[in-house]
């Protein structure tokens, strides 16, 4: 089973920190930067578009950007108490980060629903259990478009390995 939000060493890199990049809403943002503060990462600089917090010889930079209704958390930190200490990152649902697009309407994906598509809801997705899968699915509050939508994403993926949608 894949685990979502994806951490990855960047000791390849030649770097002693990981990253994590995931997309939530405004509310998960928030909570980051208090459990951040709430473990001691108090010292903060701003570089560019990277907020980094110190906490002796530990450190966290995020930088967040807006993809629909939702924003882009990236991530990177050499402090494993903070990896472990992070809120629920899973992605908001589609018709929330995209609530003008019809699913019902929908034939392929595009622009920011595509990127938004492969690089989060689908890694978060494929995350879950089967009996996890079909309880959202079955699910309804979830508009039965969106449902569909996701059950035809899933049945194409069964088929096409090499394409996450």
């Amino acid at each position: 089973m894949r685990h979502y939000p994806r951490v990855t060493s960047l000791a390849a890199n030649g770097l002693g920190a990981y990253l994590l990049n995931a997309h939530v809403i405004a509310e998960v943002v928030s909570r980051m930067e208090q459990r951040i503060a709430e473990l001691g990462f108090l010292e903060r600089a701003q570089s560019g578009r990277f907020q980094t917090y110190r906490r002796g010889q530990e450190a966290v930079s995020l930088q967040t950007e807006s993809i629909g209704e939702g924003t882009t958390l990236l991530l990177v930190s050499n402090s494993t108490d903070l990896l472990q200490a992070l809120p629920d990152l899973s992605p908001p649902a589609p018709w929330q980060v995209f609530p003008n697009i019809d699913a019902g309407g929908l034939v392929s994906l595009q622009g920011s629903l595509d990127y938004w598509w492969q690089h989060y809801w689908w890694p978060y997705w494929q995350s879950l259990t089967q009996e996890q899968r079909n309880e959202w699915l079955q699910d309804p509050a979830h508009p039965e478009a969106w449902r569909e939508y996701v059950q035809l994403q899933e049945a194409f993926a069964v088929n096409d390995t090499e394409s996450p949608a």
